[in-house]
């Protein structure tokens, strides 16, 4: 089952295109929104969808919360990636966490999935 995994190949770390991700006004990049999540995506030159997750130091001022809320993330995207995996084109992704709030791991799995359909629908 190797669906199931999220190794590093599929982390999003390559610098230009996370500057290309957060420019503004870029036109390649789409966006969703569905509370908590802002996410962004661009055409990728990876074979596999790249994700980074973000989750804003300004809103959790303790790493125990914003650790938690990633890890909750990162594995609602693992069990899910299946939805954005099956797009026309490779993706970088950026999923922003924009709550201000920490919310249970079913709330960010349902709203994540939902995002993810969103970025998949043509």
């Amino acid at each position: 089952m190797h669906l199931q995994r999220f190794p590093k190949s599929e982390r999003l770390c390559h610098k230009p295109t996370i500057e290309r991700l957060f420019a503004k006004n870029n036109p390649e990049v789409r966006t969703a929104f569905r509370h908590p999540f802002k996410v962004l995506a661009a055409p990728a030159a990876a074979c596999l969808p790249a994700v980074l997750i973000s989750v804003p130091k300004r809103q959790f001022k303790r790493a125990v919360d914003r650790n938690l809320l990633k890890r909750r993330i990162r594995e609602a995207y693992r069990r899910n990636k299946g939805v954005l995996g099956s797009g026309p084109y490779p993706q970088a992704v950026a999923l922003v966490y924009v709550g201000k709030e920490i919310v249970s791991y079913q709330s960010i799995e349902e709203r994540l999935v939902f995002v993810l359909r969103q970025l998949a629908a043509p």
